[in-house]
C-alpha cells in the first residue's frame, strides 16, 4: 500500500512538470512579411506547383495502367 501512494505521489509530480513546459521555439506573435526573392518564389510557389502537377500526372497514369488490365484480362478471357 505505502509503494502505491510513493509512486503515484512520483507521477503526479511528473505529470505536473511535464505539462508544465513551455515550448521554446513557437512562432513570432507579429510575423515578419515575406520578401520576394527568386529563392522564396522558387520554394513557395514554383515547387508547390510541380507536386501538385506530379500528383496528378502519378494518378492519370495509375488510371490508365488500371484501365489497360481490365482490357487484358477482358481480352485473356
Amino acid at each position: 500500500m505505502n509503494r502505491k501512494i510513493k509512486y503515484s505521489i512520483i507521477s503526479i509530480m511528473l505529470a505536473v512538470k511535464t505539462f508544465a513546459q513551455s515550448p521554446d521555439f513557437y512562432p513570432p506573435t507579429v510575423p515578419k512579411q515575406v520578401e520576394i526573392t527568386p529563392l522564396n518564389v522558387v520554394l513557395y510557389v514554383v515547387v508547390p506547383l510541380l507536386i501538385i502537377l506530379a500528383y496528378f500526372l502519378y494518378r492519370k497514369s495509375q488510371k490508365k495502367k488500371r484501365q489497360e488490365e481490365k482490357e487484358n484480362k477482358k481480352n485473356e478471357s
